[in-house]
């Protein structure tokens, strides 16, 4: 008995005892194409662990097999099935290691099933596990829009070079524009946004006292971030708007956020980016990791939603956190059944002196690509609204966060009849001490 067919046994092993632990047979419960895909399997040996991990590993929490999980893997390609078995393989390796740290939900992506690309672990095991063709499919997939830059954006990113970005040329290098002849707002956005923020920024450098990002954290972001965010989108209003501060959204119920970015449509809106500040005086030393993990799960609850109205090749939802001085951008897709993966898009750092304007010149192209690959987001749900179109998929369910119970009420004991918080808690006839 070879390798393969002992890997097949397993597998098939496995798919009884999770059937048969819901109280049904195989048979009652797998369809005649589940049957056909077992068939295939056996076959093509070499199919084997990865299509059965698929369809009945851990992203089938009730050990049921969904009638729409069926419908969609059986419109998949051949290739497809084997990368989505390799995904899912290496989001539970990545799981037990973070199991066996003690990590949960609440504390881990990979335990919310999203697989992070930013993970340098993760890169590896992609590069261990997937061929050159298949990487190149999964790349194509995950790739970022592209905006296009004009001759006087380019002419004014290219001033702020190394030894001009001082205290005193940045503030008039700011301010020069490249604009020839009539100003155009469509045309000229782009040099138009960059003047405006590189202003904004040199302004606050220029003034006498900045907000400090570990500090004052609303503070510092509504100065920073939300002015960035508010005039990269403000030439799209039109089909796009933003929102600030202690904001909720229809798919995460009573969850609040510092920032969403939304399409409005009538009496509803549908959230396509959510913001989290993620530091301050009073912050906890987790709270940029707990940020994270908040929004991650957030983006998965409103990707699902979206992914009823919009395809799974281009149904993307953002997150966007600051902390210390950067914005990073991230993005959520999920590109094969049950396969949600996390992507960066971009991370610039805020500038805290002249100098690190030439490091936020060459980063800012990146974030006029982030404002492309929305509105090409925003034009792809636009457009399924126009054609009525009505997707039925499986979505994985995000898991749910853990209830906190009623404040324990302290005690006072007899033999101590001052309130415990009292500054000499005691008997008041004990005598004083010497």
């Amino acid at each position: 008995m070879n390798s393969t067919t002992t890997v097949l046994q397993s597998a098939i092993g496995r798919v009884d005892t999770t059937l048969k632990s819901v109280g049904k047979r195989p048979s009652e419960l797998v369809n005649d194409d589940c049957t056909k895909k077992i068939k295939h399997i056996e076959d093509s040996p070499t199919a084997a662990n990865s299509e059965l991990e698929c369809d009945y590993g851990e992203t089938d929490t009730d050990g049921q097999y969904d009638a729409d999980e069926a419908n969609e893997i059986q419109c998949l390609t051949e290739g497809e099935i084997v990368i989505r078995g390799q995904l899912l393989t290496i989001l539970n390796l990545i799981k037990k290691d973070d199991v066996n740290l003690g990590k949960t939900h609440m504390t881990s992506v990979c335990l919310n099933q999203i697989i992070d690309f930013s993970d340098v672990e993760i890169k590896r095991l992609i590069e261990k596990y997937l061929n050159n063709e298949q990487q190149e499919w999964l790349y194509s997939v995950l790739m970022k829009k592209s905006w296009n830059p004009s001759d006087d954006y380019k002419q004014y990113i290219e001033q702020f070079r190394e030894g001009v970005c001082n205290r005193a040329q940045v503030p008039m290098l700011v301010r020069k524009t490249f604009v020839e002849e009539r100003f155009d707002p469509y045309f000229n956005e782009g040099h138009d946004i960059v003047q405006h923020i590189f202003t904004h920024c040199s302004v606050r450098l220029e003034a006498p006292r900045s907000y400090q990002p570990l500090r004052l954290e609303r503070s510092y972001s509504i100065d920073t971030v939300v002015y960035i965010i508010n005039r990269i989108f403000r030439m799209h209003q039109d089909v796009i708007n933003c929102g600030w501060i202690e904001i909720t959204t229809p798919s995460t119920k009573k969850r609040k956020f510092d920032g969403v970015l939304k399409i409005e449509r009538g009496k509803g809106r549908i959230v396509i980016a959510i913001i989290e500040f993620s530091k301050g005086i009073q912050a906890s030393l987790t709270k940029e990791g707990d940020d994270h993990v908040k929004l991650c799960r957030n983006a998965m609850r409103n990707l699902n939603c979206l992914l009823q109205s919009v395809s799974k090749e281009k149904a993307r939802i953002y997150l966007i956190q600051s902390a210390n001085g950067y914005i990073k951008v991230e993005y959520l897709m999920r590109p094969l059944p049950g396969v949600y993966i996390l992507d960066k898009f971009t991370e610039i750092k805020i500038p805290e002196s002249f100098d690190e304007f030439e490091a936020l010149a060459e980063k800012f192209t990146e974030l006029m690509n982030f404002q492309a690959d929305v509105l090409s987001t925003v034009r792809s749900f636009n457009k399924s609204i126009q054609t009525k179109e009505n997707i039925h998929i499986f979505t994985t369910s995000v898991k749910d966060t853990p209830q906190k119970g009623p404040p324990k009420k302290q005690e006072i004991s007899e033999y101590q009849p001052s309130s415990p918080r009292s500054p000499c808690p005691g008997d008041p006839e004990s005598p004083l001490m010497e």
